[in-house]
């Protein structure tokens, strides 16, 4: 069973949106799927695989330090039947604040998933946990390391630092998608014969990161790589009819990748009201 559980969203400047193409370029895209060309509404849609013996979240949210519209996910975990003490592991697709500044409660300053185990790619713990790290990252990201420090370094002695490919539980496994941050991962679930990628920050944006997968992310930390993981990981959704959930496409983010021409398109899946 796997509920999608929103952390909310956050509101970001179009601008990131294809920042090595002709900024006129990327409005007309978006205009012509009649999106706003001066900041979108970007979900964060985490996941909660409960496999009848194990419940695995996937991402951690915002907490309080980020955007007010975020931050939301206990509320919901609540909302969707489970305690935050029901979660048995955390996984964290990388560090970046709509992903990992949910870890501590800022009130408490305890883990906010008590009995949780966590795991992350140990490229990506290494990269945020460094000292200096400052000073290898651009003047507009230096805010964010001492708040990803405060979540991440509490939860050392419960984190499971892993490699890319690795399995977290049966039938829940990782893969390597670096490039929007060092060590960055999906994830693949199986049962029987389907299959369900998510897809962390690989994909970024509902008509842009599939019309048009080479055009580079303001946040991508490699974008030349992430460009191409983008493709592979659609390329592979696309041909296995994997469900694809994306973290920040709008809620609840699940669909199919389809094939067009060179590149893709995002398909939802539709609802099916159970009447």
């Amino acid at each position: 069973k796997i509920t999608i559980i929103s952390d909310g969203s956050l509101t970001l400047p179009t601008s990131s949106l294809g920042v090595n193409v002709p900024e006129a370029q990327v409005k007309a895209l978006l205009n012509a799927n009649l999106r706003d060309t001066e900041n979108h509404i970007s979900h964060t849609n985490t996941c909660l695989i409960d496999t009848g013996t194990k419940r695995v979240l996937i991402d951690a949210g915002s907490g309080d330090n980020f955007q007010k519209t975020a931050g939301k996910i206990l509320q919901n975990v609540e909302a969707a039947g489970y305690r935050a003490e029901d979660i048995d592991s955390v996984v964290l697709t990388h560090a970046h604040p709509d992903h990992a500044w949910g870890l501590i409660d800022d009130k408490t300053e305890k883990p906010r998933f008590p009995k949780a185990t966590y795991y992350i790619n140990s490229v990506e713990w290494d990269f945020w946990t460094q000292e200096g790290l400052t000073s290898k990252l651009p003047k507009a990201m230096h805010s964010m390391v001492p708040v990803t420090q405060k979540n991440l370094l509490p939860i050392a002695a419960r984190t499971k630092r892993i490699k890319a490919g690795e399995e977290i539980v049966t039938g829940i496994s990782t893969i390597d998608t670096a490039g929007h941050t060092p060590g960055h991962i999906s994830i693949l679930v199986n049962s029987g014969k389907k299959s369900m990628i998510i897809g962390g920050d690989t994909i970024l944006h509902a008509y842009i990161s599939f019309e048009q997968p080479g055009w580079h992310f303001g946040f991508d930390m490699d974008p030349e790589k992430a460009a191409k993981v983008r493709t592979a990981l659609l390329d592979r959704a696309a041909k296995d009819q994997s469900i694809f959930v994306g973290f920040h496409l709008p809620f609840p983010g699940v669909g199919y990748v389809a094939k067009r021409g060179k590149a893709y398109r995002w398909v939802p899946i539709i609802w099916e009201w159970d009447l």
